[in-house]
């Protein structure tokens, strides 16, 4: 059995979906969650138009170098909320998107991929039927054009019992393998984000709860190489990751009960080591938001 993974089952099937372009015009507010550099040097923006009254729709914005936007995309219908989570450009110069729905009426939430080419027109969607989800939905493509695809399932910020099912997919989104993202101290965690590596290694930020970060390294078959956990830096939270050149990463968030506050803290981590832990203390020293 794997160090800190166990096979799961899913009881859910990885199905296609239509999802069309909507002619809706969009609101004044407009929430952005991801974005890459597009093939022209412009950029590409995932998010959402967070309304109500029928009006959430997901939303893709393409601009030039200077940000000035070229188009916009309104994603979904109105039987539905739909979030874009994250977006990641694909090996064919294109990209793809991984976000949820919410059904009207219910409390279920279903995660799903899509596949645009490079005029942003929708190729394919693939949804996970999967009543337990939650909003937090991750995506990377593999070199051999496999993709990762990875969610949280009853997300509980201030809980413990949390699953994160990660799933492999062919080039199409059709399952190949699937896994469960376990700490052997904690039970299940909660993904945060999921990050390529050279090589094709996964590193993954994960948290059982808002107050204790994870860190895993595996393969692309899910083989664990290192897990680092509980610090021992009191409890703190991950709100952000980027992998150096150097093979070292770095992350952000928040650290709770320090003697002034709550700041923001980053941290430094090579070859599964922490290196160091800075507080960004303000002058006041009254604490500070995550960052």
């Amino acid at each position: 059995m794997r160090n800190v993974f166990l096979i799961f089952i899913l009881v859910t099937a990885i199905i296609p979906f239509s999802y069309s372009q909507s002619v809706y015009q969009g609101t004044q507010m407009e929430h952005c969650s991801s974005f890459i550099e597009s093939y022209d040097n412009g950029f590409i923006i995932a998010g959402n138009t967070p309304g109500w009254y029928n009006r959430d729709y997901g939303l893709i914005i393409k601009t030039d170098i200077n940000g000035s936007v070229i188009w916009k995309k309104y994603i979904g219908d109105t039987t539905c909320l739909t979030r874009f989570s994250k977006i990641i450009r694909t090996n064919d110069g294109a990209f793809a998107v991984s976000g949820s729905t919410s059904v009207r009426g219910t409390d279920k939430i279903e995660p799903f991929m899509m596949k645009f080419n490079l005029c942003g027109e929708i190729e394919w969607c693939r949804k996970i039927d999967d009543i337990k989800a939650s909003p937090w939905v991750y995506l990377t493509q593999l070199s051999d054009n496999n993709y990762v695809f990875m969610y949280n399932q009853q997300f509980d910020m201030w809980a413990s019992d949390d699953a994160c099912p990660i799933l492999k997919l062919d080039p199409q989104g059709l399952l190949i393998s699937a896994d469960t993202l376990l700490d052997n101290n904690s039970g299940y965690l909660g993904g945060v984000d999921l990050l390529l590596l050279p090589g094709d290694d996964l590193l993954i930020p994960a948290s059982p709860s808002v107050a204790w970060p994870h860190f895993v390294k595996m393969d692309s078959e899910f083989a664990v190489k290192w897990n680092l956990s509980w610090f021992g830096i009191g409890e703190a939270s991950i709100t952000d990751t980027e992998p150096a050149a150097d093979g070292s990463f770095y992350t952000s968030g928040n650290r709770y009960w320090y003697p002034n506050g709550d700041p923001a803290i980053v941290y430094k981590y090579k070859d599964g080591m922490q290196i160091w832990a800075k507080p960004m203390l303000p002058d006041t020293m009254s604490g500070s938001g995550p960052v």
